[in-house]
């Protein structure tokens, strides 16, 4: 009867272990999986400051800012020709994949 305990709690402490090695890797690939994607939406914000910023020295001049009118392609148009702004593309959210 006490090696049959034994036996049986040995094959117990095993399973536990091989539970808790599971949940351990399994924990660890969604923080790496949540890091990788921390450092990405991070990068893209970057990205798209120095953008805006660019654009915001352009548009904070007075002189700009009385050349702009009420229609956006025209504002446009004035911002590539004089300005070399360009309209730079929307990137997906990381997230929503």
């Amino acid at each position: 009867m006490q090696y049959r305990c034994s036996r049986v709690f040995t094959q117990i402490k095993r399973c536990l272990q091989v539970i808790e090695c599971t949940i351990v890797q399994v924990l660890s690939l969604s923080f790496l999986e949540f890091d990788q994607k921390r450092k990405k939406a991070v990068s893209t914000n970057e990205d798209l400051q120095k953008d805006a910023q660019a654009v915001l020295n352009v548009i904070e001049n007075p002189d700009v800012a009385q050349a702009l009118r009420q229609d956006k392609n025209q504002n446009l148009q004035y911002l590539k020709e004089n300005y070399n702004v360009r309209r730079p593309p929307i990137p997906r959210c990381p997230f929503s994949e």
